[in-house]
């Protein structure tokens, strides 16, 4: 069984806990907004029409790319692994769960990633992000409020 963890005082407590080391003005009522790292993977353009075998432990050939104050232009269609800014430290008897922020939604980013964080999980969140308009480059940037965390007790 699932038990949320709501109210600010509930989840400023999670901060002073070490569960997440977020900012304090980004704690909701219901939730945590957490941020994107500077740092990108960003598939290599020499591997154009490449194929990608996972049976065959082939995988998409990335490489880093750290953000400067102009952020990244993803272009539509594209597909870049970022990280939260935030570090999240898990204890054993919660979970979390991971959705991109409505105005990020609503606004043609999608992303990959499955939305529940495993108890005793520990790091910077990876999230598998794509544009998914057809017309519209999406400018990342460090800092950007990407998504929210929520939080959950579990029995």
């Amino acid at each position: 069984m699932y038990q949320l963890i709501t109210g600010k005082e509930n989840l400023l407590k999670l901060i002073n806990d070490g569960v997440i080391d977020a900012l304090p003005e980004n704690v909701g009522t219901c939730s945590i907004d957490v941020r994107l790292s500077n740092e990108l993977m960003i598939e290599s353009a020499s591997m154009i029409n490449g194929t990608v075998d996972f049976l065959n432990d082939e995988y998409v050939n990335l490489h880093q790319h750290i953000m400067n104050e102009s952020g990244y232009c993803l272009s539509p269609g594209q597909f870049v692994k970022g990280k939260l800014k935030e570090f999240v430290n898990l204890p054993s008897n919660m979970v979390a769960r991971f959705t991109l922020r409505s105005k990020v939604a609503q606004n043609g980013a999608g992303h990959a990633l499955s939305d529940t964080i495993r108890q005793s999980w520990s790091g910077h969140l990876v999230l598998e992000i794509n544009n998914s308009l057809q017309y519209h480059n999406w400018i990342l940037r460090e800092d950007l409020l990407i998504g929210q965390l929520q939080f959950f007790y579990i029995d």
